[in-house]
């Protein structure tokens, strides 16, 4: 440890002993800057976050901790005896220093979790539905010719893959609240986190996101043609009806995916994600029930006797594009848990053990689910 005073960090914070300070500071556990001035307290944070590249966490609970807390990344401020001029100039407030462990253990890992997911997502789902634009150009001789209705275009991100992200978003947490207090290692998932481990992540969710949006166009397509051209009303399969086909698998796909990742299931979580598939069809008779009364929507009419009274329809977009697009992120979820697991999925299979027992009646009522030990080796020793 390092325990440093006002006048030696005032030499120490001269521009041409930064460096040398940054450096020793790195190699020591814990630094310790006593009867330091506002201004001094400002500029430790500000050379860590500027020359160190960390993320800075201020906290403080009088006047003199306002400009240390203002040139954090995140200030934190305590509501005591030294006033409110703190807490009126930093991003969280409490009323006890010890609520920082929750803050940090609990609320700002599960944030990170969500944000981290929901941007994921978010570039993922536009991929997918994008790359259906990419594939029909090679029928549609690349022209501006576009394989989705105005209207389908109109709804999808703003209410079809909206919701259940929204609710994946908001009550996500991978392990309960007490498993990530009483492990504290857990926090290193998250503030090890570098930029390639994000880019790494990025590049593998826009890949599954073509994948995805490959199988919900060439399998509804080929679906649709292996029960014939011609419906039985005698309309040919037109550009709508196809277009109509594939964005249904890209919802119920992308709408799936939103399932597979969700870990901590609320009504809510299922109200958005079944509701959301529940309503599609709903919507799809909406349309045409309207197409002879709105001009725009004449396009669609026949929609329910010649494309959704198909075989094709079902098979393919329904069953067959939503099974063969998430049967790969089934595959790669199952080997990433068997031969590389989290800290957090050995946790949750702990977890589940334990329910399992005490619905057998043999489980101890009260009992945390925390590894054997607390140490630097102890999520490789548990995994032994």
């Amino acid at each position: 440890a390092l325990v440093i005073d006002g006048a030696a960090l005032a030499l120490a914070l001269q521009p041409q002993h930064e460096n040398e300070l940054l450096a020793l500071c790195k190699e020591c556990n814990a630094v310790i800057c006593c009867r330091v001035s506002p201004m001094q307290k400002a500029q430790v944070a500000h050379l860590l976050k500027s020359k160190g590249g960390s993320v800075t966490l201020a906290i403080g609970d009088g006047a003199n901790d306002v400009s240390m807390i203002q040139a954090a990344h995140i200030g934190v401020g305590i509501s005591g005896r030294e006033g409110r001029a703190a807490v009126q100039a930093a991003d969280f407030a409490f009323g006890q220093f010890r609520f920082l462990v929750r803050l940090l253990l609990l609320h700002g890992r599960q944030s990170y979790l969500r944000c981290r997911e929901v941007v994921l997502y978010a570039f993922y789902k536009n991929v997918a539905y994008v790359s259906c634009y990419i594939f029909f150009s090679f029928y549609s001789g690349f022209s501006a010719q576009t394989i989705f209705f105005p209207m389908y275009i109109a709804t999808f991100n703003a209410i079809w893959a909206a919701y259940p992200t929204l609710g994946f978003g908001l009550f996500e947490q991978d392990v309960p609240a007490r498993v990530a207090l009483g492990n504290p290692f857990l926090y290193d998932e998250t503030r090890c986190q570098t930029d390639i481990d994000f880019y790494r992540a990025w590049v593998l969710w826009v890949l599954l996101g073509i994948w995805h949006g490959l199988m919900c166009f060439y399998i509804p397509v080929r679906a649709l043609a292996s029960y014939g051209a011609v419906s039985s009303s005698g309309h040919h399969t037109t550009v709508e009806y196809v277009g109509t086909a594939v964005m249904t698998a890209i919802v119920i796909t992308v709408t799936l995916r939103v399932a597979i990742r969700t870990t901590h299931w609320t009504i809510i979580n299922h109200a958005l994600i079944w509701g959301t598939l529940a309503l599609w069809l709903p919507f799809l008779a909406v349309l045409q029930g309207l197409c002879g009364s709105v001009p725009g929507l004449a396009p669609l009419c026949g929609l329910g006797s010649d494309l959704i009274g198909s075989a094709g329809f079902w098979f393919g977009a329904v069953i067959g594009a939503p099974a063969a697009a998430l049967l790969l992120d089934y595959t790669i979820l199952v080997f990433q848990r068997h031969l590389a697991p989290r800290a957090s999925q050995l946790l949750q299979e702990i977890e589940q053990r334990q329910q399992q027992q005490r619905v057998k009646g043999v489980g101890v009522a009260g009992q945390q689910q925390q590894l054997p030990a607390i140490g630097p080796d102890v999520e490789q020793r548990y995994r032994q």
